[in-house]
């Protein structure tokens, strides 16, 4: 059972949270005092000089001043952080983290994903274990390490990210800003139909595709340079990816060309997540006011939340579905690829055997594995 426990805060301007042993959620509002939920029985929160501090063993609910910047040195479970007007700093986290209508942040070490939205600040990641997704970020945007899938949005400033698992970008270049995308997977980047960039694409499977306004290209090479618009300061934007590396550009056409199947699983992907962002915006709108509107009283945040969970929950088992089905089809591609076994092979394979030098289960699995079909 948690209890509840207030604390003026008219003269503090921050709050750091020394450890929490379960979940975290920080939320701002618009009182000058600390509301603070946690199975302590007595209240851990205290105040030296402007910085309100406390620490919990287990899960901790925690209301703040909007306009405090608030930092977390260790969280052992999820981490929520919402309307928050000051800059966030995370050190350790050992959960996911989500955040919605924050300031700045920078975020040390996440052990599980991260997702953020309706950032008013630069965003700064040091090593993310899972995947990290971002939109509508009004600043720049930096991830050293993630460990999973990266996936961008609206991003207003420049942007610098590593992941490695597969990347999915839309970009609208700034001339004064500079853009470096590393993707261990497969990579795609979509630019706005007006953008203007000086791209240098690199893949390391040598496939890079180009799906632009007036031209479609497959290309069986490694590196490539190429100009998007006429303007002379545009950004330089460097691509890198270990698979299939692809470059899109807005077009009002909802689909490829025929004979695509990749292409097309992979725009049936960002038209199912862009259908999932309008609903989850069209969601959290109305559910501001139907507390309101049932019984007047704000809709129970406990609510709010299995809501929001259960949305973000239904946008990764999308992901991992349409990256199922990508991961099916490069599959059957490389094994159409593969050559069929020559005679010549045949009778090595043959002669080895009749020479004793491997067995008749050795020689079937080697033959298997020349045809494409490993055992």
């Amino acid at each position: 059972m948690s209890n509840k426990f207030t604390l003026p805060a008219e003269e503090a301007s921050r709050l750091r949270v020394l450890s929490v042993g379960g979940n975290l959620t920080v939320k701002g509002w618009e009182k000058p005092e600390i509301h603070l939920r946690v199975e302590e029985d007595e209240s851990p929160l205290r105040q030296e000089a402007d910085a309100i501090l406390v620490e919990s063993s287990g899960d901790m609910l925690l209301r703040m001043p909007y306009d405090f910047s608030l930092e977390v040195l260790r969280a052992d479970g999820d981490v929520l952080l919402k309307n928050i007007q000051g800059d966030s700093h995370l050190h350790e986290i050992h959960g996911s983290l989500r955040a919605r209508d924050l300031g700045a942040l920078q975020a040390e070490n996440l052990n599980g994903d991260f997702s953020g939205r309706r950032i008013h600040g630069d965003v700064h990641l040091r090593h993310v274990a899972g995947s990290a997704h971002a939109r509508d970020v009004d600043g720049q945007f930096a991830a050293d390490v993630v460990g999973g899938d990266l996936r961008l949005k609206e991003i207003s400033g420049g942007v610098s990210a590593k992941c490695g698992g597969d990347a999915m970008l839309t970009l609208a270049p700034v001339p004064w800003q500079a853009y470096h995308i590393e993707a261990g997977g497969d990579l795609l980047c979509r630019f706005v139909e007006d953008a203007s960039a000086r791209l240098h694409l690199e893949s390391v499977s040598g496939e890079i595709r180009l799906r632009l306004a007036e031209t479609s290209q497959d290309l069986n090479e490694g590196e490539h340079d190429l100009v998007l618009g006429e303007n002379e300061e545009a950004p330089p934007v460097h691509l890198s990816a270990g698979g299939v590396l692809t470059v899109r550009q807005w077009t009002e056409t909802p689909l490829p060309p025929a004979g695509m199947p990749e292409d097309i699983t992979r725009q049936v992907e960002e038209q199912v997540l862009a259908q999932l962002d309008m609903v989850e915006a069209q969601l959290d709108a109305h559910l501001s006011t139907l507390g309101a509107r049932l019984s007047g009283d704000p809709l129970p945040e406990h609510v709010r939340e299995r809501i929001e969970r259960r949305l973000e929950a239904a946008r990764e088992r999308v992901q991992r579905r349409m990256q199922a089905a990508q991961h099916r089809h490069r599959l059957r591609r490389h094994r159409r690829a593969v050559e069929p076994v020559s005679e010549d092979e045949r009778l090595m394979i043959l002669q080895m055997l009749q020479a004793g030098t491997i067995t008749a289960e050795q020689a079937d699995k080697l033959l298997a594995a020349l045809e494409g079909n490993p055992q």
